[in-house]
C-alpha cells in the first residue's frame, strides 16, 4: 500500500460516530421494516429520562457515541496509524402497546435491528476497516413494576486505518519539506 505520508491527517471520536450515525440512518429503515414495522428513531438527541417520559411522541430515540480508544492505537512500517474505538448505540423506547412485556420486546427488537446493521455494513460505507458487535445489552427491570419505558445499548469497535500519520501534524507549513534522494546507476555487462 503506498500513502502519502507528507499529508496531515487526523480522525477524531466525532468522525466515527458520524460514521456510525450516518450508516444507521441509512440502513436501519428497511431492517425496521422488516421486523415487523418499527418506527425509525426521530432524533438522535440525548433528553433527559424525565423529559422522554413526558413526551412520547420524541421515542424511539437513538444516541450515538464514542468513549474513546478500546486499545491503543498501532503504528506500521509507513508511519500510519490505525485505531480501534469504543462506540455505544443507545436507545430508548416506549411500546405503542402501552405494557413493559411490549416495550421490553420492541427493546430487543432495536437492538437486534442496530446489531443487524453493524454486522451488515461493517465498513460503515468504506470508511472502516471493520466493525465488530461486542455487546448487547437490554434495562432488564422487574416487568412487575408497570413501567412503559425502555433503554437498551449496543456496543461495537470500530476499526479505522489512517487515524493519524508519524511526524506531520506538528510540522511548520512555512519549512518547506525536503527530499533526500540517492542515486543508484546499474551497469549492464554483455555475458561471452
Amino acid at each position: 500500500m503506498i500513502v502519502d505520508v507528507t499529508a496531515a491527517h487526523v480522525v477524531t471520536g466525532d468522525d466515527v460516530r458520524a460514521a456510525v450515525q450516518d450508516t444507521i440512518t441509512t440502513y436501519l429503515p428497511p431492517v425496521l421494516a422488516s421486523m415487523g414495522g418499527l418506527e425509525m428513531p426521530k432524533s438522535h438527541q440525548a433528553p433527559t429520562v424525565e423529559a422522554a417520559r413526558l413526551d412520547a411522541a420524541a421515542l424511539p430515540i437513538l444516541v450515538v457515541s464514542v468513549p474513546g480508544f478500546a486499545d491503543p492505537p498501532t503504528r506500521d512500517e509507513y508511519g500510519v496509524f490505525s485505531g480501534r474505538f469504543n462506540v455505544l448505540i443507545d436507545f430508548l423506547v416506549r411500546s405503542r402497546e402501552g405494557s413493559y412485556e411490549a416495550t421490553a420486546r420492541d427493546v430487543r427488537r432495536y437492538a437486534a435491528a442496530v446489531r443487524t446493521v453493524l454486522v451488515e455494513r461493517p465498513t460503515l460505507g468504506g470508511w472502516a476497516t471493520g466493525t465488530e458487535v461486542v455487546d448487547e445489552s437490554y434495562d432488564d427491570a422487574d416487568p412487575r413494576a408497570a413501567r412503559t419505558l425502555a433503554q437498551g445499548e449496543v456496543a461495537c469497535v470500530v476499526a479505522v486505518y489512517d487515524i493519524n500519520r508519524a511526524g506531520t501534524a506538528y510540522t511548520d507549513p512555512t519549512t518547506p519539506a525536503t527530499v533526500t534522494a540517492t542515486e543508484t546507476s546499474v551497469t549492464v555487462h554483455p555475458v561471452a
